[in-house]
This record gives structure tokens, C-alpha cells and sequence, in this order.
């Protein structure tokens, strides 16, 4: 045998207004036995609370006590749906939601207030007591009004909501051309439950809604996810928020939806921004990278030049005339003597104050020529002038490396050095 279920497990007490669980207040039999005595006896009575249609209690064949609707009964969505037990709590629990002092306080806000909107029909304007049945659906919304010819319902969710619940209500109003806005109490737009992220990805615009209560018109506030892009062409989309009138909404007709700020349609239109940008900033980024291989490719010719014209010079200084294949080999080093020499950078593109700059250099590629380099920077009283300008702390720290493994210094071009620097290193 199956395990017992009731399609109505909830049902408010006519006469208290006290909501009523089955499965809590039918277990004793004894107890069950004497709620259908009183029902019989017509000292107490029971509704739906989803149609509001009246309820029998009624007995079975294995004593189990339970809530009915009479045979004749108009549609009722509970009784139409046949939940399984999770899906069935979640729909129960929101319908309970409706009865909390919160709830009706809210819905009783929104509809005093509408009455003041220009553009509703005031006397149109219902407060939770009107059916909308459509065939053999009906549903019973918090509040419903017209507003410049469209129907427009209001649902107040204080609750988590199954996503079948949220579903029967959108797909009714939407078939049936009705405006639905969802109203929520509370909510956190940066850590989202089931229900927003429900309500948020069934409309295309993203927005959240709920009763403005610091002023006495009826104003809503409005969260909403606004796209732009930064100055890095990013494209962030951070949640705003804003009070809003009724006649700041827009109405999707399609969709039957009403949103104050159309994300998708913004969202598409910073995309094809952030492409036209994109592109601009590579068509840029090659100018820029073009004029640069440009001046490098100038500023290396330049170099050239000038390192062979003081290359040609050495050579016509040089005492022993076998060494001129030596000088053109060794080029690069001996710009470096030469600038020591002469106290002025020829060659590198650091400046000509710019010493601290050409000995970093000198000690990282030139390290098996260092101890003469070094040599060479005190004779020409330059060593001071790069400690001095060593701010960083650049160089002290490459100098201090350099002794610590203290390389083995080459030799072969000694010849050539002395033949052209006598003085600077051999002195």
C-alpha cells in the first residue's frame, strides 16, 4: 500500500483566520475525529488558500482525515497540479507568506497608494479579494488595477519560491496579457538566493522590485545591472539602484513584462562599443608600435654611424697598425672606454649625465671586463658620480653580486686597450 498524501494539506479557518496543517492537526484520530465533528456541526468551517474556495473535511476508508473541495468545485491550482512532496511544501509555504502581518501590510501599502497614480483606474484597484479566471485556470493576485488600458497584478514574495511556483503565476498572466511586477522585501543583490536568480533570468531586463516605504506616494525601488566599460575598455556590469514612479516603467509587449532599465539591449549596445573600441585601441597600439621600430630603427642607425666614425678614430690612434681588425671586433667595448675616456656617453642612449645608467649596463654584459671598466671610472674620477646617483640602490646591489662571484676576467684584449688607453687602465 502507497503512502498516504493529501493534495490539501493547508487550509485557513473561516472564523479565526488560523491556518490549519493537516498533517500536523490530523495525526491523533481521536483529534481529526473531532475537527469533522465541529465541521459537520457547522461550528467551524474551512477555505482554500489558494482559490478561497470552501473546504470539507472528510474521512477514508483507512481513517485518514483530510481537506477537500466539493465535488462542484471551480479550478484550483493545487488540486489541478499534482505536486510531488518538495514541490508541494515550497507552494504551500508561499501561500502561507501571504497570511503573515508583513504580507498584508505591504499589499494594503500598494493599493492605498495606487489609488493617487495618475493613469489607474481607482476604481479597478484590488487588494487580494479578486479571482482572475481564465478558462479553467484561475489565480488570485495581491493586488491587481489598470493602469492607462493594461492589467498590471502585484506579488509580494517574502519567501524562497520553487521555480514551478514563480512559473504558474509568470506563464498565466503573460498567455493571458497581463503585466506582472514581483514585489520582494528583502533581498541581497551580491549574494543572490534561488528565488532572485529565478525572477532575474526569467526577464531579459534583469530588474528587482520592491515598494519604496520611505515616502507616502507609491514609488518603487529598482535594482538594476547597468553595463559600461572603463578607461581599459573592461566592460563591468555592477548593480544600481533607484527610486521610481509608475510612469517610469516601460512595457515590453512581447515579453509582457515591464522593466524601468533594459539590460539586454544595453548590454548588446556596450558590446559592439567595446569591439568598435577594441579596434581602435589595436589600430593604435600598431601606429604607436610602428612609429617606435621607426625611431629605434633611426636611433640605431644613428648609433651605428657614430660607433663607426669613432671606431675610424681609434683606428687612427692606434700605435700598432696590425691591431685595426681588433678594434672593429671589439667595437661595442671599446665605446665604453672611450666614453670613460672622454667623460661623455658616446654611443649608448642613456644621456650624457646618465652614468649610473651606463655602469648597470657595463657590469651585467661587460662582467668579465669589469675590473678594468671599474678601473677605468675611478681614473676618470666618474665612480663617484654613480655611487651618488645610484638612488635605487641598482648598481650597489649588481657591484656587490659581481664580487661575491668575482668572474674571471678576460685578458685578450689587453693589448688593444693599452695600445689606445695607456693612462686610463695601466697607469
Amino acid at each position: 500500500m502507497g503512502k498516504f498524501r493529501r493534495t490539501i494539506d493547508v487550509a485557513r479557518c473561516k472564523e479565526t483566520g488560523e491556518i490549519f496543517r493537516a498533517s500536523e492537526r490530523f495525526i491523533e484520530t481521536k483529534e481529526a475525529f473531532l475537527y469533522r465533528r465541529l465541521y459537520h456541526e457547522k461550528s467551524i468551517s474551512f477555505e482554500c488558500i489558494d482559490c478561497g474556495q470552501h473546504l470539507s473535511i472528510s474521512g477514508s476508508k483507512n481513517d485518514k482525515i483530510h481537506f477537500k473541495h466539493f465535488p462542484d468545485h471551480d479550478p484550483c491550482f493545487l488540486v489541478q497540479n499534482k505536486f510531488n512532496p518538495e514541490v508541494q511544501k515550497f507552494y504551500e509555504r508561499a501561500l502561507i507568506a501571504k497570511e503573515s502581518e508583513r504580507h498584508k501590510e505591504l499589499k494594503q501599502k500598494i493599493g492605498d497608494r495606487l489609488a493617487f497614480v495618475e493613469g489607474v483606474e481607482a476604481d479597478s484597484i484590488s487588494v487580494d479579494d479578486k479571482f482572475i479566471i481564465k478558462g479553467r485556470d484561475r489565480r488570485k493576485p495581491d493586488v491587481y488595477c489598470r493602469y492607462k488600458g493594461k492589467e498590471l497584478v502585484f506579488e509580494i514574495q517574502l519567501s524562497e519560491l520553487s521555480l514551478g511556483y514563480i512559473l504558474s503565476r509568470h506563464n498565466f498572466y503573460k498567455n493571458y496579457g497581463i503585466y506582472l511586477i514581483w514585489i520582494l522585501d528583502t533581498y541581497d543583490i551580491r549574494d543572490q538566493g534561488t528565488k532572485e536568480k529565478d525572477l532575474k533570468y526569467l526577464s531579459d531586463h534583469q530588474n528587482f522590485f520592491k515598494l519604496d516605504e520611505s515616502v507616502t506616494d507609491f514609488k518603487l525601488i529598482c535594482d538594476y545591472k547597468f553595463p559600461f566599460l572603463t578607461k581599459e575598455n573592461a566592460l563591468l556590469t555592477p548593480w544600481r539602484k533607484k527610486s521610481i514612479t509608475l510612469d517610469q516603467l516601460s512595457f515590453d509587449v512581447q515579453a509582457m513584462q515591464t522593466y524601468f532599465f533594459d539590460f539586454t539591449e544595453n548590454l548588446e549596445k556596450i558590446k559592439g562599443q567595446q569591439i568598435i573600441k577594441k579596434e581602435a585601441i589595436r589600430v593604435e597600439e600598431e601606429r604607436k608600435l610602428q612609429v617606435q621600430i621607426e625611431n629605434a630603427a633611426h636611433s640605431k642607425a644613428q648609433e651605428i654611424c657614430l660607433a663607426d666614425q669613432v671606431a675610424y678614430d681609434l683606428c687612427n690612434r692606434l700605435d700598432n697598425r696590425d691591431l685595426v681588425d681588433d678594434v672593429f671586433y671589439n667595437q661595442r667595448l671599446l665605446l665604453i672606454f672611450e666614453s670613460i675616456n672622454q667623460r661623455k656617453i658616446i654611443g649608448f642612449n642613456y644621456g650624457e649625465d646618465k652614468w649610473v645608467s651606463f655602469a648597470n649596463n657595463a657590469i651585467e654584459y661587460y662582467q668579465n671586463h669589469w675590473r678594468k671598466i671599474e678601473l677605468a671610472l675611478r681614473r676618470a674620477e666618474l665612480w663617484e658620480m654613480v655611487i651618488e646617483s645610484d638612488k635605487k640602490k641598482t648598481f650597489s646591489k649588481k657591484l656587490e653580486k659581481w664580487n661575491s662571484i668575482s668572474p674571471k676576467q678576460d685578458n685578450r684584449t689587453n693589448e688593444l686597450l693599452f695600445d689606445l688607453f695607456p693612462y686610463l687602465i695601466f697607469q
